[in-house]
């Protein structure tokens, strides 16, 4: 991110924000022993390998249980359960981001003030696009975020 912040910053931007849409766990691998067994049943409308939303009918141990409600989810599904800590009902890579764990909640926040003078803005439309470095998520040179604004007079 320090190229792009030294960029913007050298494009006339003093204060610059990132944020993201939600957090996320990046683990090296899911250990053996942290796959939980989901409830049983079938028909879950959303199933994903942290959360499921859908009518709990069992109780199995290493699940919590939420209602949609409760959580201000609105949902014909009643219910929200997700595996307690960060295990997961399958096992896969270990990035994932559907869970209650606070790493998937709490959103990460990052404020900057340029303490160095800005150059003077030039007329015109300012265009500032970031991207993956990298094929990332399989997809080539996937597109972030793009800024637009006047820029100058």
């Amino acid at each position: 991110m320090e190229p792009a912040v030294t960029h913007l910053i050298r494009l006339g931007y003093s204060y610059i924000v990132i944020a993201t849409d939600h957090g996320h766990v990046f683990l090296p691998e899911i250990l053996p022993g942290d796959t939980v067994a989901q409830p049983t049943q079938t028909g879950w409308p959303l199933a994903k390998r942290r959360c499921l939303m859908g009518t709990q009918i069992e109780t199995r141990p290493g699940n919590l249980v939420f209602t949609a409600a409760h959580l201000g989810l609105s949902s014909d599904a009643p219910d929200y359960i997700t595996p307690v800590g960060l295990k997961v009902y399958s096992q896969g890579s270990g990035y994932f981001h559907e869970g209650l764990s606070l790493p998937e909640a709490v959103l990460p926040l990052v404020t900057l003030q340029a303490k160095t003078p800005s150059l003077p803005p030039q007329a015109g439309m300012l265009t500032v696009d970031l991207r993956y470095k990298r094929d990332f998520f399989g997809i080539p040179h996937r597109q972030i975020l793009r800024l637009r604004r006047p820029h100058g007079d």
